[in-house]
């Protein structure tokens, strides 16, 4: 999970050239599904993240609105003017997700059954 976060965020804040964001676009979409399959079932979550438990409902809040955000920009379609847009927005959407996570939180609302707290 580490490796998988690690190298979504170095995409993402390393978008590379105009001319590729279609395909680096697509290859972030493909690690998140990763990482949301994988949690979902149940796996620990990234060794970085501090996951808090049931009182933390702001906090479940706030990460489940950056999820839905993200989740969405990550399937946007079409060509490289979209797509560059679509990068710049998930990286401030998984930039708080991801944040929020290391500081301490809830999972968001689609992790949260699978998850194991402190």
């Amino acid at each position: 999970m580490d490796s998988l976060v690690a190298v979504m965020t170095g995409m993402l804040f390393s978008p590379g050239l105009p001319t590729h964001s279609v395909e680096r676009l697509n290859a972030v979409d493909g690690l998140f599904d990763r990482l949301d399959v994988r949690l979902r079932a149940g796996q620990e979550p990234p060794s970085s993240w501090r996951v808090l438990g049931a009182d933390d409902n702001e906090g479940r809040t706030f990460v489940t609105g950056r999820y839905d955000v993200l989740s969405e920009v990550l399937r946007i379609s079409g060509g490289v003017t979209e797509c560059r847009w679509a990068l710049r927005k998930a990286r401030m959407e998984w930039g708080q997700l991801h944040g929020t996570m290391k500081e301490g939180s809830a999972m968001p609302e689609p992790w949260w059954r699978s998850t194991r707290r402190l």
